[in-house]
């Protein structure tokens, strides 16, 4: 009784829990994150609406494929990728061709005079000129008719093969142009040309007459007569009729005009059908008939002066066609739906519904779409399936439009979904023009019902992009990547997890999409040898997973080779006591980079030495002398720290004392060629280069690293050494401050290791720098003044090696009355000065100059002074008077010259004129206070600033 209390009981608390349980649940259902991590026993779960579409706004070509449709013409179209956009380019053309005759030698020399089979009888005379194609013929016969016939022919190539493209219009001028004697007979022609006797001379055969036939064909390149078309033809009835002179010059008749041509359509059709036998190429024909006809029957004469077609033009105007079911597609592989469901956390499931599925995109075409194709379309399909929906491009606009479609019925049953849209042509027809069909903006939307059951998880290791499978050796100074995938038991990937390392490395791995990574630095996080690493995945109701990993961190295989050029696989050749520059590389093997900052040395049988890096570039030199011939093994070591596994590295010298070999040596002085003996001569002041070629007297190669000397012969003074530039040696001196003046004996000498020295011995002239020394204020050399009276006279002092004044000289004249200076007061080469008093008489002034230095040449310069006393002057009046005159001259000179040297100056510039020159005599100048320098500046500056005036340093002499 009591146990069936109890029994009550616990029913009615589980008939009260159980519904108290789902009703808390319904008023607080649980966050996602909870919900996640409840393991679902049964239910289903919607998905919500997401693109499957990647790369939608086409940005670039990613994910995307275009592919050409098995249909069709696969030239007709093509696409790609660009501006944002898929182009699909329904490539459209047109084309005219021209066939002309006469209209430059380049074209009438492209026809050919053309004799079909059976044409057994041909004009007196034909051919192809200027005037375009032509015959003539002499019919003299009274037994037998005559048919001669010619044809001339040019063979066509087409620019583009026919068989893709549609005639559209075709046209053909031919012009005749003919002259005839009035002797062809025509019907109502007479044997005498007398109308009134045509009873009694009838023409014998008047059902045959004389006439001649022009026509134009169109063949295939073979000239099949099966395949010839007649396009246009004339043939004469009244071509010379009239009555013929009695005299053996007979009349003319002329034709000209254009041929009757055939239509249009006839013209298309058969140019169609002779591109069918070749799309490429086609002749054109070009005939003469003439029919002499035997007409009555006594002597007969016809004479056809001239048959010619002097102009032709067939142009024909095509068409692109664009084939019927050509096609191209732009699909993409958007993923599975069983991907999708394990990106989202379902392990496993039972099944699931799709609830939505819509593509949208834009299109447009541009610049239209050509109304001769009303069915074609732009597709949509699935898995490249044969049913789609679509879309007619009749009806796309220039501007994008949008557009959706269902595709529920289309992705029922799949799995992966592939998504293709197709741009299909469903008519033939021509296009001149070349049209595109834009697409952008696609997106796949769907939204599906999932049905689950319950999880089980794995997981997945990648390092370095590769699977791992075992222990993986590294090198230092690495960056590892370590990629975790969390799997459920669908492969799919779980989310929220927390993916950690243990042991020899720590650290948590960051959710990155699908997987979990986390990079490791083998320098920083690991150490060289072997790490052992614990990866350890977990996640609420999710089974934990876990893995070990092994990482052997190796050090960096660093290799030695030789590098510069004198290796020969491990050795080099040297001769003895000369200096070999070696130059090795240090390579990190692992990175394929040079390894900087290493010490290199090496040892062996010429000793110990260090190999130095310059440039910080992994290229390590050394220069190293073999002092005798043997052959030498040379190790060298490399050490760069306990993260670099260097090994060494071995190379010979072999070296060995060569036999001296001649040598030529050849001197140019201002590229003049100077041999041994030979002299140059040049002016002081000037430069001099000394230019000398040194090569090999057996194979004519430069010698490198000679010495080359210029001295004075004897073992003189050494003068200069010569630079070594680019396969010659050079040196400038000058042939005043490096030589003396006259002739100098010099020896340039050139020596080199294993080679005979040679010297050429020569001299240099240095000649003294030509002068002259000119009037500048009179003309001539005399000078004519009043007895008692002054002279002024100004010089001009002037280089003329040079043509440059000469300034700084020093100016003298004498005369029998004493002698003076003059100066240059200006600076610029013109000296002057004044003679006063000068007494009644003729007088000759000689001019001197000197400089300090001795490479000018001065001739002095003799003038003459003419005094004579004024006619009626009183003596002593013109005495007086000119003793005055003399007086203020000599003091106004006077005052000049001090004004010129001093007065001139501002009393600031005076003060430091007067320093210098106490300097130069070696006085000791007055003390500056500087503590008060700034207030002893502005007060000189205060003193003189009304002196800072603009100076003319040129003053002009008046005449």
């Amino acid at each position: 009784m009591n146990q069936n209390k109890k029994l009550k009981g616990l029913l009615l608390i589980f008939l009260f829990i159980v519904p108290l349980f789902f009703t808390i649940y319904k008023i607080f259902p649980l966050n996602d994150t909870l919900k996640n991590n409840i393991i679902r026993n049964s239910g289903n779960e919607i998905i919500p609406s997401r693109d499957w579409i990647t790369n939608g706004n086409l940005d670039n070509t990613d994910y995307w494929i275009i592919e050409n449709g098995t249909g069709g013409d696969t030239n007709d179209i093509n696409a790609d990728i660009s501006g944002g956009e898929f182009n699909s380019n329904l490539l459209g053309d047109w084309g005219q061709k021209s066939v002309i005759l006469n209209s430059s030698a380049s074209e009438y020399n492209q026809w050919d005079t053309f004799i079909k089979t059976g044409e057994l009888l041909q004009p007196d005379n034909y051919g192809i000129d200027s005037t375009g194609v032509w015959c003539n013929h002499n019919f003299d016969d009274n037994a037998a008719d005559q048919v001669p016939i010619i044809h001339f022919k040019r063979e066509v190539m087409m620019d583009q093969p026919m068989d893709d493209y549609e005639i559209t219009s075709a046209s053909l001028e031919v012009h005749i142009d003919a002259e005839c004697d009035l002797n062809i007979d025509t019907p109502q022609d007479y044997i005498d040309g007398n109308s009134a006797n045509q009873a009694q001379n009838p023409i014998d055969n008047p059902q045959s007459f004389d006439f001649c036939k022009f026509n134009v064909e169109i063949s295939d390149f073979n000239t099949n007569d099966l395949n010839t078309y007649e396009m246009g033809s004339n043939q004469t009835v009244e071509f010379g009729y009239g009555d013929p002179p009695s005299s053996p010059d007979f009349a003319s008749d002329y034709l000209t005009g254009f041929m009757e041509i055939k239509d249009q359509q006839t013209i298309i059709d058969a140019l169609t059908n002779v591109f069918s036998v070749h799309s490429t190429n086609f002749t054109v024909i070009i005939g003469i008939f003439i029919n002499c006809a035997d007409n009555y029957g006594g002597q007969e004469r016809d004479y056809w002066r001239n048959l010619s077609i002097d102009y032709l033009n067939l142009t024909i105007t095509y068409e692109k066609v664009i084939d019927q079911s050509t096609s191209i597609r732009l699909y993409q592989n958007t993923g599975s739906f069983s991907q999708d469901l394990s990106d989202n956390g379902y392990s496993s499931y039972n099944s699931y519904s799709v609830d939505l599925a819509r593509l949208n995109f834009t299109y447009k075409v541009d610049p239209y779409w050509p109304s001769d194709s009303q069915n074609s379309d732009v597709r949509i399909s699935l898995n490249n399936g044969t049913t789609y929906v679509s879309q007619k491009l009749i009806l796309a606009d220039t501007n994008p439009s949008d557009i959706s479609c269902n595709l529920i019925d289309l992705i029922k049953g799949l799995d992966d979904i592939e998504v293709s849209i197709i741009i299909f042509i469903a008519d033939e027809f021509n296009l001149n023009e070349t049209i595109e069909v834009s697409i952008d903006s696609i997106s796949l939307e769907i939204e599906y019902t999932v049905y689950f059951d319950d999880y089980s998880t794995s997981i997945e290791v990648d390092i370095d992009g590769q699977p791992y499978i075992g222990l993986i050796h590294i090198p230092v100074f690495r960056e590892l990547d370590i990629v975790v995938r969390y799997l459920n038991d669908t492969l799919g990937a779980i989310y929220g997890a927390d993916v950690i390392l243990s042991g020899d490395a720590v650290g948590d791995l960051t959710p990155n999409g699908d997987h979990y990574d986390i990079k490791l630095n083998t320098t920083e996080d690991l150490s060289i040898g072997l790490n052992t690493i614990t990866i350890e995945a977990t996640k609420n109701n999710y089974l934990q997973s876990d893995t070990i990993i092994n990482i052997y961190v190796d050090p960096i295989d660093g290799e030695i080779s030789g590098y510069s050029g004198n290796f020969v696989s491990n050795e080099i050749y040297v001769d003895t006591g000369v200096l070999e520059f070696i130059e090795l590389y240090l390579n990190d093997t692992d990175n394929n980079l040079p390894i900087i900052g290493a010490t290199v040395t090496y040892t062996g049988g010429l000793g110990n030495g260090i190999f130095t890096d310059p440039n910080n570039d992994g290229i390590y030199n050394a220069t190293i002398i073999a002092p005798s011939p043997g052959y030498f093994s040379i190790t060298v070591s490399a050490v760069k720290g306990p993260d670099y596994d260097i090994s060494n590295y071995q190379f010979a010298i072999d070296a060995s004392t060569p036999g001296f070999s001649d040598a030529n040596l050849t001197l140019f002085i201002n590229n003049e060629e100077i041999g041994s003996g030979g002299s140059f001569s040049i002016s002081s002041l000037r430069n001099i280069n000394i230019t000398a070629i040194f090569i090999n007297a057996t194979d004519g190669d430069p010698i490198n690293s000679a010495d080359i000397e210029l001295r004075v012969s004897g073992g003189g003074q050494l003068i200069g050494e010569l630079s070594e530039i680019s396969g010659y040696y050079e040196l400038q001196i000058n042939s005043t401050n490096d030589l003396d003046l006259g002739v100098q004996l010099l020896t340039l000498t050139a020596t080199r290791n294993f080679f005979n020295p040679e010297d050429i011995d020569f001299n240099i002239e240095v000649l003294r720098i030509q002068t002259e020394l000119s009037l500048n204020n009179i003309n001539g050399t005399t000078l004519s003044v009043i007895s008692g009276g002054n002279a002024f006279i100004e010089v001009v002092l002037n280089d003329t090696d040079n043509n440059l004044p000469i300034i700084g000289a020093t100016v003298t004249f004498i005369w029998d009355q004493g002698s003076g200076v003059l100066f240059d007061l200006d600076g610029d080469g013109i000296y002057n000065t004044t003679i006063i008093n000068i007494p009644e008489g003729s007088w000759d002034i000689t001019i001197s100059a000197v400089t300090q230095a001795q490479y000018y040449a001065f001739n002095p310069l003799i003038m003459h002074i003419d005094s004579r006393a004024p006619v009626g002057a009183d003596p002593i009046l013109y005495i007086i008077i000119t003793a005055i005159l003399g007086i203020a001259v000599i003091g106004l000179g006077t005052y000049f010259a001090i004004y010129q040297k001093i007065l001139k100056y501002p009393p600031t510039v005076r003060k430091i004129r007067k320093l210098k020159g106490k300097i130069g005599k070696g006085k000791k100048p007055k003390s500056v206070d500087f503590d008060n320098r700034t207030s002893y500046i502005k007060e000189i500056y205060e003193e003189n600033k009304i002196f800072a005036q603009p100076v003319s340093y040129k003053t002009e002499i008046k005449k």
